[in-house]
């Protein structure tokens, strides 16, 4: 794919202003000696004026008939072939790679040499996406580098290596001349581009291929896409990333995760006219998107942007815009998918399709070509596809690989037909190779009430009566569920909601589902409609705001009174009207806390394990709203002191039914840098534990931690002990202990006894 400047005219079919004005851009980052030998190339003149009138005298040529035909007589034959390729192809801007590619194709050798020859007398000019005010390399060197758009390579990069000797210069040009292709150009030059009106002199120009003959009939059960496959998965994947953006790695690669999600859907997978869908359909409509200007890459995010200028014109313009911006989609392959850019071998999908389009535009109209005869050709002719299959496989290889192409490409986009192995151009395929102006587009019927909205509030939407306005307008407030001879969306709060934020009404969404609809809107999906965009409409949104946090409610309602705060946000936050910054001369700052960083750690658990004490200074919004899942409130222990709260079994248990118990550890280890202590953990799990049970038993305190070990060592004493209690106590059962005092006694040791006293338990 080619990466269009903002702003950069992109289509054929552009005003020639737009065309015009980029290219005084262009050319006006040109030294002034070469800005003045191209003028007296392309005007015959030699010209002393000031840059600003040699701008506009290039400008005016490009749009003088007799100039371009005078400097088209200058030039070599295999210039004229390279512009003849560019114009009857109807795409402005080309990959230099590609270029080459095809050139070698069409028997010119030395390609590198015919595209600085074009660019030197002003018939095409360099393309790039470098800032304005970026200085200009001197002498910048041959790329080889991968870039978001695959491996892309300098013109120069296959010709000017090897062919000439260095001691004469490039374009045996002496060594202390300059030329734009190496000199002029602000960075490496990877896109030239033709101007439309200079391409429009050659149109009528015959390419050297061979007219392939075919049978001449025309078959009942032949196959013509109704050409809404790829528009409407297009306005489908606008809406998509709309909602999920598409990150990128630094080598412009989609993330697993992501590629993974759009593999998934059956928007791509499903509903095609011929049935089965492209390999990696998905990624093949990102690539497709962009091509089309429907996404922008915002730092490693690839976003959904404007539906171009185009989609509010009738489907065969929408067409032909798709057709040369899906054409250029190098980074995949009809039978392999998706290409990384990481590939060492150069894709030749857009080389080998465009070649094929041609081959079929210089066949009869009516003649059915055979698959095995396009792959003839190019297995002979264009090199890239002889190492793509093994000889033996040439034949069914090559057919299946153009098959799947076709299918992907030209026959859903409706330009070209298929029959039992064989393709042929429509009538639009041939009007864009042959034909004339935009006045002589095929026109399409269209039936307005094409749509059948559902009480259920999802939207039936029938082929036939699309229009590439109304599936633009449909993708903007309704969600794709299905694509098919009729395609289902669905009216959902969230797609609503993003269609009032892009400046879309209730009121206007309403008049386009009834002036579309083949029935009246069900009353219910308009109350439903009214109901989510008055819940929108109660809120106000913020890109980014500072809330203020008071001491107490009383400091609020002062703020508040004295107009420093606008918003009330609940007992103790307010916001300014437009949530920026308040003058701070009116408040004594205590702390500052930025949400993008993690929660810090403000809360002091009390000794009892129970109260919790909220730090003003490291709190944030949320903590008192969290530790309310968990806690009561207690008042200040000082009229001035820190918020309190305590610990309740009723708040603790309700957050277990939600949450658990490593959850809520994990919570309050992050907020005071301790665990749930012991006391709330009773309050918690205290009904979930045995039940506790009493028993009477009598404590035998000893002298020293000896004196109890022994006695639980010596056999006499050992089996009489019911457990130790501590390093000097032990505990034994009131009935064991006739058999103690005997035992102790016959070693010589008296037993102390306490006076027996009286129970006192009812």
């Amino acid at each position: 794919m080619i990466e269009a400047p903002l702003g950069h005219p992109v289509s054929w079919f552009d005003e020639s202003t737009a065309w015009s004005g980029y290219c005084q851009q262009v050319w006006a980052r040109y030294s002034d000696p070469v800005l003045r030998a191209l003028v007296g190339r392309l005007t015959g003149r030699q010209m002393r004026q000031d840059r600003t009138a040699l701008l506009q005298a290039i400008a005016a040529a490009q749009t003088n008939p007799p100039l371009i035909d005078r400097c088209l007589r200058k030039v070599q034959p295999e210039t004229i072939l390279l512009l003849t390729w560019m114009a009857r192809s109807r795409q402005p801007l080309w990959d230099c790679q590609l270029l080459l590619s095809v050139l070698a194709a069409l028997g010119v050798s030395d390609g590198g040499w015919t595209i600085q020859e074009a660019l030197e007398h002003g018939l095409i000019f360099p393309s790039w996406t470098q800032a304005a005010d970026e200085p200009a390399l001197t002498n910048p060197s041959v790329s080889n580098d991968t870039g978001r758009d695959g491996p892309v390579r300098d013109a120069a990069a296959a010709a000017w290596n090897g062919n000439r000797g260095n001691d004469s210069g490039l374009g045996g040009l002496a060594a202390t001349e300059t030329t734009p292709w190496l000199d002029v150009v602000s960075g490496i030059v990877r896109t030239v581009g033709l101007h439309p009106a200079v391409g429009e002199r050659l149109r009528q120009q015959r390419l050297p291929l061979p007219c392939l003959s075919g049978l001449q009939t025309e078959p009942p059960n032949f196959f013509r896409s109704d050409g809404w496959d790829w528009p409407l998965r297009l306005a489908a994947l606008w809406q998509r990333l709309r909602h999920q953006p598409i990150r990128l790695t630094q080598e412009g690669e989609f993330y697993k995760k992501d590629s993974q999600r759009l593999l998934a859907d059956p928007l791509f997978s499903e509903g095609w006219q011929q049935g089965e869908g492209p390999v990696d359909g998905a990624l093949l409509a990102v690539e497709a998107a962009w091509a089309a200007g429907l996404l922008h890459r915002d730092n490693d995010h690839l976003q959904a942007g404007r539906f171009p200028a185009y989609w509010r014109a009738g489907l065969p313009r929408l067409l032909v815009e798709l057709f040369p911006r899906l054409m250029q989609v190098q980074k995949w392959d009809p039978l392999s998918g998706r290409r990384s850019s990481a590939c060492a071998e150069p894709s030749m999908t857009a080389s080998a399709g465009w070649l094929a389009m041609h081959l079929l535009a210089a066949a009869p109209s009516d003649a059915w070509i055979e698959l095995t005869d396009l792959a003839a050709w190019l297995w002979e002719h264009h090199s890239p596809w002889n190492g793509l299959f093994d000889p033996s496989e040439m034949q069914a290889g090559g057919r299946n690989w153009l098959l799947r192409w076709f299918q992907a490409v030209p026959i859903p986009l409706q330009f070209a037909d298929s029959w039992d192995g064989r393709v042929r151009l429509t009538p639009l395929g041939r009007w864009y190779f042959t034909g004339g102006s935009l006045g002589e587009l095929p026109a399409t019927q269209v039936f307005p009430q094409t749509l059948l909205v559902q009480p259920n509030a999802e939207v039936i939407a029938y082929r036939q009566g699309l229009t590439p306005s109304l599936v633009a307008d449909l993708s903007a407030f309704a969600c794709w569920k299905r694509i098919g001879p009729a395609c289902v969306l669905e009216l959902q709060e969230q797609t609503l909601c993003q269609a009032l934020e892009a400046d879309w009404s209730l009121p206007q969404i309403v008049q386009t589902l009834q002036r579309h609809a083949s029935r009246p809107v069900p009353p219910t999906v308009v109350d439903l409609l009214e109901r989510w965009s008055s819940k929108r409409q109660r809120l106000t949104v913020f890109p980014a705001a500072v809330v203020v946090e008071f001491a107490c409610a009383a400091d609020l309602e002062t703020a508040l009174a004295e107009g420093w705060i606008h918003w009330r946000l609940g007992e103790r936050f307010g916001l300014t009207a437009d949530g920026s910054e308040p003058d701070l001369r009116h408040f004594r700052l205590l702390a500052n806390r930025d949400y993008e960083t993690p929660p810090q750690a403000c809360l002091q658990v009390g000794a009892d394990g129970l109260t919790l004490e909220v730090d003003p200074i490291s709190a944030d919004l949320f903590v008192d709203l969290e530790v309310q899942r968990l806690a009561e409130p207690l008042p200040p222990a000082a009229p001035d002191g820190p918020r309190r709260y305590r610990l309740s079994a009723e708040r603790l248990r309700r957050a277990a039914e939600t949450q658990t118990l490593e959850a809520l550890d994990a919570w309050l280890t992050v907020r005071s840098g301790v665990p749930l202590p012991p006391a709330a953990r009773l309050l918690l799990l205290g009904p979930h534990w045995p039940a506790p049970r009493t028993q009477r038993l009598l404590v035998l305190r000893l002298a020293n931690a000896e004196a109890a070990d022994g006695l639980l060592q010596w056999p006499p004493t050992r089996s009489l002990i019911a457990e130790r209690l501590g390093p000097t106590a032990l505990a034994i059962a009131p009935e064991h202990l006739p058999a103690l005092r005997a035992a102790l006694a016959q070693i010589g040791i008296t037993l102390i006894e306490d006076p027996p006293h009286q129970d006192q338990t009812p």
